[in-house]
């Protein structure tokens, strides 16, 4: 499983989390799988991905900034050896986790 990290939407956040309607946060597509919600956070120089909805409403509610966390909607999947063969085809960039080429935005 994996998320795609750079691509913001203009679903209202309330939309994909009923508990932060009206809320001023951008919502990622984080794939095609419309499963569930998760948020990246930033702890710097590292980053932990949250699936629960009480912590991601807590980050929420700190008004956070989109350079320490970010709600993804949806995920990417693949069947075995399919993510190994696109690789090597080119189609994706293996590098180490990095924060920073997360959250910042000129990236």
């Amino acid at each position: 499983m994996g998320i795609i990290l750079n691509k913001p939407t203009n679903v209202p956040v309330g939309e994909v989390l009923r508990q932060a309607k009206g809320r001023p946060v951008v919502v990622y597509a984080g794939g095609p799988v419309m499963i569930a919600v998760r948020g990246l956070v930033r702890t710097t120089p590292y980053f932990s991905v949250i699936s629960n909805k009480a912590e991601l409403m807590t980050r929420i509610s700190s008004d956070a900034g989109a350079d320490a966390f970010r709600i993804y909607t949806g995920y990417v999947g693949w069947t075995a050896g399919q993510l190994r063969g696109e690789v090597e085809r080119g189609l994706w960039r293996v590098t180490a986790a990095d924060a920073k080429v997360i959250f910042d935005e000129s990236r």
